[in-house]
C-alpha cells in the first residue's frame, strides 16, 4: 500500500536509539500520505493487473464503524494485500461505517467509493480513489494560474492542491514552469504534500522530471533545503526512468539530507534499477543512512531487494535486524514472510520481538497462528508486540488469546492486550467487557474504557457513558478519553458535562475528545474555555476548536489574540501562548474575513498581539499577506522583525527580494551604532 505518515512499525515497544528514530520518522516525513478515486465502468479487468484482480475477488469479513479511508485501505492492505493510493485531502474526509461477512473485496470498495463520493480506478497493481472537482472551480482556477498576477497564482496553485481530481496535475505541472519562482516553490511544496503518491498518474507526469531537474539546477537565490527536498522526492514520485540516473548521482552528495532525500525519492521510483545502488547502503558506516535505504527497498516493490535485506537478519546488531525486519514486512514477499517466521523462534528475545510485530503485514493465513503461538513467549516484549500485532490483524481467532492475557503477569502486556481487544471490533468483546468495567480495581475499569473505546460499538457508547460518571479521577479520565475514539455524536453531551468536573485533568480529555469527535454541538462549550483561568485548558481548547474548524471559533480566537492577561514572556518579552496556537489555526482557516482583521492586529501596540498576528497571515497564504509582513520589517522590537523576515524568505515572493535587502542594510546599520555606543 501507498506509505502513510503514521506509519505501523514505528510503534515498536523496544528501545531502538534516538538516531534511528529520527532517521525513519524523517523518511517517513518525506514519503508523503496518499490518496483517490475514479470510477472506472470497466471494473477491475479494465486496468487492473492479475495480481489485483485476485484481491478484489477474494471475500472478507469486516467490521467498519466510522472509519476514515485511510484507515479502511490500511486495513485491507494488511488483510488482503491490497495497495492503493489517494490524494491526501480526502484520507479523512469522510467516515465509513459498514459491517458485513464474507463481502468480495472489489464489492467493499466501490461501497466505499460510493459512500465518500469518489471514483475509483483499477491501474495495474493499485486500487487509486479520486474525487471529481467541480468543472466551474477548474475552469476558474485554470485562468487564474495562466492569466492572474502572481500572488492570484499562488492562490491557484494552493486551492488547485487542495483538490483530489485527477484533473489538476497537468495544471500544477504548469505551474512548474511559472516566471515566478514564488509560484513556483508553492507548487513543488503542495504537490509533495497532497500529492506524492498519485501524481504519477496524472497526465504529462513524466516531462516534470526535466524541469525538476533544471529547477535544482537553477541559481536561485533564497533557495531553501526544503525547497530543494521536496524537488528531489517528488522526481521519485513521478515514477519515471528518467528520474533514476540523477537520482543515484545524488547518493554521492556531501549533504546528508540530500542524499536522505535521493534514497526516499529511489524506493517511491519504484524502478529496478534503485535497488542495487540502494542495497549498497545497508553496508554504510551511518547507521541512519542504513536505515533509509533498507525502508526505500521495501518500496521498491523489486523482489530482487529481498535477499539483500535477508541477509541482515543475520546480523547481531538489533538495529540492523530492526531495519531489516521492518523492510521485508513491506516487500510483502513469500520468502520474506518464511524468514521472518523462522526468526520468530529465533534465541534472541529482541528478534523474536522485532519478527512478531513484523508478521501482521503479510496477508497469510499463518500469521495468525503465529503470533497466537507467540503470545505464550517468555519474554514479555515478544508477548506485547505479538497482541500489538493480533490488534492491528482484527482476526476473530485472536480474541480468546487476547482475553487471556489481560491476566499477564507483566502490566504492560495486560495493557496493550485490553487496547488489541478493542480493536479487533469483535462484537464479543463488549460482552467480555462487562465484568472488567465493574471491577473494584479502578485500574481494570479504566483499561477497560480504552478498550471499549477501540471496538466503536454502539453498545460501548453506552457503557463509557456512564463511566464517564465514576467516583474514581482515573477512570472519568480513561472514559473521555475513550470516548474520542467512537466518533460518536452521543459522546457529545456527556464530555461537556465533563468540562465542569472539579479535577482540571479530566475536563482536559474532555476538551480534547470534543474536538476529534468534530460534531458542532462541542463549539460553543470549547469556547467557553477559552477564558479559563488554567492555561492548559485553554489551549487545549484552542486546539480542539482547530480540529474542527468551525467558523463561530473566529471571533473568539480573534479576541484571544488580542488578550495579554494570561500572555506567559520570554527574555524579550513576546508572548509565548496560547494565542500562537489560535494564530495558526485561524490562518488555516482562510476565511474570508479573518485576513483583515489579522491585518489590523498589526498595529496593535502589544508586541505579542503582533508576532501572534503575523504567524496567522503567513498560514492564510493569502496574496496580500506579503505587503502587511513587509511593514513589519520596521517593527521596533528585534524578534518581530526578525521573524517576519524569516517568513518573507521563505516565501519566494518578487517582492521580498528588495525589502530583505533593505533590511538586511538597516539591521547592520543598527549593530553598527550599537558597537560604537561607549
Amino acid at each position: 500500500m501507498s506509505i502513510v505518515v503514521h506509519a505501523r512499525g514505528l510503534e515498536m515497544k523496544l528501545a531502538i536509539t534516538a538516531t534511528i528514530r529520527a532517521a525513519i520518522a524523517a523518511v517517513l516525513m518525506l514519503a508523503c500520505v496518499s490518496a483517490g478515486a475514479a470510477a472506472d465502468a470497466g471494473g477491475p479487468s479494465a486496468g487492473a493487473g492479475k495480481a489485483l484482480a485476485e484481491i478484489l475477488g477474494k471475500k472478507v469479513d469486516v467490521i467498519y464503524r466510522r472509519d476514515f479511508l485511510n484507515e479502511v485501505l490500511d486495513d485491507l492492505d494488511r488483510r488482503v494485500g491490497l495497495r492503493s493510493a489517494f490524494p491526501r485531502p480526502i484520507a479523512a474526509g469522510f467516515m465509513f461505517s459498514l459491517e458485513e461477512k464474507q463481502i468480495a473485496v472489489k464489492q467493499l470498495l466501490e461501497k466505499l467509493a460510493e459512500d465518500g463520493k469518489l471514483e475509483l480506478e483499477y491501474r495495474d497493481d493499485t486500487v487509486v480513489f479520486w474525487k471529481k472537482a467541480d468543472d466551474k472551480v477548474l475552469t476558474e482556477l485554470e485562468k487564474k494560474l495562466k492569466e492572474g498576477e502572481t500572488e492570484a497564482r499562488r492562490e491557484a496553485v494552493y486551492d488547485l492542491a487542495s483538490l483530489s481530481d485527477k484533473r489538476i496535475y497537468p495544471l500544477l505541472f504548469h505551474a512548474l514552469e511559472d516566471q515566478e519562482i514564488a509560484v513556483v516553490a508553492l507548487a513543488v511544496s503542495m504537490l509533495r504534500e497532497n500529492h506524492c503518491a498519485t501524481l504519477n498518474y496524472g497526465a504529462g507526469a513524466h516531462a516534470i522530471v526535466e524541469t525538476l531537474l533544471k529547477i535544482r539546477a537553477a541559481p536561485l537565490n533564497g533557495l531553501s533545503a526544503t525547497f530543494d527536498g521536496d524537488s528531489i522526492v517528488l522526481l521519485g514520485a513521478t515514477h519515471d526512468g528518467s528520474a533514476v540516473e540523477p537520482l543515484v548521482a545524488l547518493l554521492k552528495d556531501t549533504d546528508a539530507t540530500v542524499r536522505t532525500n535521493a534514497i526516499c525519492a529511489l524506493g517511491q521510483s519504484q524502478d529496478p534499477r534503485a535497488v542495487e545502488p540502494l542495497t549498497a547502503l545497508l553496508k554504510d558506516a551511518e547507521g541512519s543512512t542504513r536505515c533509509s535505504a533498507a525502508y526505500a527497498l521495501s518500496q521498491t516493490l523489486d523482489s530482487s531487494a529481498v535477499e539483500p535485506l535477508m541477509s541482515l537478519l543475520k546480523e547481531e546488531a538489533g538495529v540492523a535486524r530492526y531495519n531489516a525486519t521492518y523492510a521485508l514486512s513491506r516487500s510483502r514477499n513469500p520468502r520474506a514472510f518464511a524468514a521472518l517466521t523462522a526468526l520468530s523462534t529465533a534465541p534472541d528475545a529482541s528478534a523474536r520481538a522485532y519478527a512478531a510485530y513484523a508478521l501482521r503485514n503479510f496477508a497469510d493465513p499463518g500469521v495468525v497462528e503465529a503470533l497466537i503461538a507467540l503470545c505464550k513467549d517468555a519474554d514479555f516484549s515478544v508477548r506485547s508486540n505479538a497482541v500489538l500485532a493480533l490488534g492491528e490483524i482484527r482476526d476473530p481467532r485472536a480474541v480468546e488469546p487476547l482475553t487471556a492475557l489481560l491476566k499477564d503477569a507483566e502490566a504492560h502486556v495486560q495493557s496493550e492486550a485490553y487496547n488489541s481487544l478493542g480493536k479487533t471490533r469483535d462484537p464479543r468483546v463488549v460482552e467480555l467487557l462487562s465484568e472488567p468495567v465493574k471491577d473494584a480495581d479502578p485500574n481494570v475499569r479504566a483499561e477497560a474504557c480504552y478498550a471499549l473505546g477501540q471496538t466503536r460499538d454502539p453498545r460501548a457508547v453506552t457503557q463509557l457513558i456512564a463511566l464517564s460518571a465514576d467516583t474514581v479521577v482515573k477512570v472519568r479520565t480513561a472514559a473521555a478519553s475513550a470516548l474520542r475514539y467512537t466518533r460518536d455524536s452521543r459522546a457529545v453531551e456527556p464530555l461537556v458535562a465533563l468540562l465542569k468536573d472539579a479535577v482540571v485533568g479530566v475536563r482536559y480529555e474532555a476538551a480534547t475528545a470534543l474536538g476529534l469527535t468534530r460534531e458542532p454541538g462541542a463549539v460553543e462549550p470549547l469556547i467557553a474555555l477559552l477564558h479559563e483561568p488554567d492555561r492548559t485548558l485553554r489551549l487545549t481548547a484552542v486546539d480542539a476548536l482547530g480540529n474542527i474548524q468551525d467558523p463561530r471559533a473566529i471571533e473568539p480566537l480573534i479576541a484571544l489574540l488580542k488578550d495579554s492577561t494570561n500572555a506567559r514572556k520570554d527574555v524579550q518579552g513576546l508572548g509565548r501562548d496560547e494565542r500562537f496556537n489560535a494564530a495558526g489555526i485561524l490562518g488555516r482557516m482562510r476565511d474570508p474575513r479573518v485576513f483583515e482583521k489579522l491585518a489590523a492586529l498589526l498595529k496593535d501596540a502589544d508586541a505579542g498581539v503582533r508576532y501572534a498576528a503575523s504567524t496567522a497571515l503567513d498560514s492564510t497564504r493569502d496574496p496580500s499577506s506579503v505587503e502587511c509582513l513587509i511593514s513589519l520589517l520596521k517593527d521596533t522590537y528585534a524578534d518581530l522583525r526578525s521573524h517576519a523576515a524569516t517568513i518573507l524568505g521563505q516565501c519566494h515572493d518578487s517582492r521580498c527580494k528588495a525589502a530583505l535587502a533593505e533590511f538586511s542594510k538597516e539591521e547592520s546599520d543598527r549593530k553598527r551604532k550599537l558597537a560604537a555606543k561607549p
